[in-house]
């Protein structure tokens, strides 16, 4: 793991659809995610940390969210993608024992614009992205 710390408070991503972000100690969000870009689309993301989940509400053009290691996250955050109500897709990893009796809360939540939903025990890398293990 590397001890890299992204602040992504001052680097506004205006014109990015698609982010994926791997291998940090810590990424720091800015505290409105709505307000730091106009057009995110997609965001694949190795762990949850920071609040994200919250921070992500209110990104309305957010269709596609994987996160690869759901381990570290508590209950409270897990059940908050569920406001995420525009995602089309959703790709959870390293979802415990813990948070798995939630996932059909989560998905409930988001409603019938989710086409697919995908929950898993193990720490699951999108393919395309794990070329580098």
């Amino acid at each position: 793991r590397s001890e890299t710390v992204w602040d992504l408070r001052d680097a506004p991503l205006r014109g990015v659809t698609h982010l994926e972000l791997y291998r940090t100690r810590q990424i720091i969000w800015p505290r409105r995610v709505a307000q730091w870009t106009d057009c995110l689309e997609s965001l694949v993301i190795e762990t949850v940390d920071d609040g994200l989940i919250h921070r992500l509400v209110g990104v309305k053009t957010l269709r596609r969210l994987v996160i690869c290691d759901c381990g570290d996250m508590d209950v409270d955050e897990f059940v908050a993608i569920g406001k995420l109500k525009n995602l089309t897709e959703l790709r959870c990893g390293g979802v415990t024992e813990r948070l798995g009796p939630f996932a059909g809360d989560v998905t409930c939540a988001i409603g019938r614009g989710l086409v697919e939903a995908h929950f898993h025990v193990c720490v699951e890398y999108p393919v395309e992205e794990s070329l580098f293990d």
